[in-house]
């Protein structure tokens, strides 16, 4: 009960106790006790019953408020979740869509200039070492791969080698990749790695079949003669 109503009580009955009107200082009537009783009683009867239904209504309403916000979770969780599905299939498909495939050498191998295999061999016609004059065997190892017009390259081949003629001191060789007017790489362009271990092999320029101009690492036969 409020405390404004537990001091008119208070007062009231403190006057009834002494049997006084503090005005009129007169005994106070007990018809005049039982009315202000009465309308006290029908103001703490009518706070009580609104206190009730107010908590009533609260308690009604939090439920509401638990879906309302289960259902706000629910749909942020299940955005969230295709969200990130859309973000990792976009990415799956980014990286699929980037993938370069590896050279399509003849035979899964290189041809040069051999007394023992290649020289008389259908796919050696040309192939020849240009520097006879060479001071020192070639023995160099190579390895290939393509790259896209973005920039992603292929996994490499394997490595082959050493390319040489023999135990002579010839040296930039005519290699070849693939058939007359094959591409091994495709649409894309062709990688070259050379080295003198296999180990440690880097990226070169070569020249074209003809040697008059640098390659364009697109076609079957490259001259490897700028050192």
């Amino acid at each position: 009960m409020p405390l404004d109503l537990n001091f008119i009580i208070f007062i009231l009955f403190y006057y009834n106790k002494n049997k006084m009107d503090p005005v009129l200082q007169k005994p106070t009537s007990k018809k005049f006790i039982i009315i202000v009783s009465s309308i006290i009683l029908f103001i703490c009867i009518s706070m009580s019953i609104g206190m009730s239904l107010l908590i009533k209504q609260n308690k009604e309403e939090e439920p509401t408020s638990t879906t309302a916000s289960a259902s706000t979770t629910t749909s942020t969780s299940a955005s969230t979740s295709a969200s990130t599905t859309t973000s990792t299939s976009a990415s799956a498909s980014t990286s699929a869509s980037t993938t370069v495939s590896p050279p399509n050498l003849l035979n899964n191998t290189i041809y040069w200039q051999t007394k023992n295999d290649c020289g008389t061999g259908q796919n050696c016609g040309g192939l020849v070492f240009i520097d006879i004059n060479s001071s020192r065997p070639w023995n160099k190892y190579y390895q290939f791969s393509c790259e896209d017009s973005n920039g992603n390259e292929s996994s490499r081949t394997q490595v082959f080698g050493p390319v040489r003629y023999d135990n002579t001191n010839y040296g930039k060789p005519k290699i070849r990749l693939q058939t007359d007017g094959g591409n091994p790489c495709g649409n894309n362009k062709l990688k070259i790695y050379r080295g003198n271990i296999p180990s440690q092999l880097s990226q070169i320029k070569v020249n074209n079949f003809g040697n008059n101009a640098e390659f364009n690492y697109k076609d079957a036969i490259f001259t490897d003669s700028l050192e």
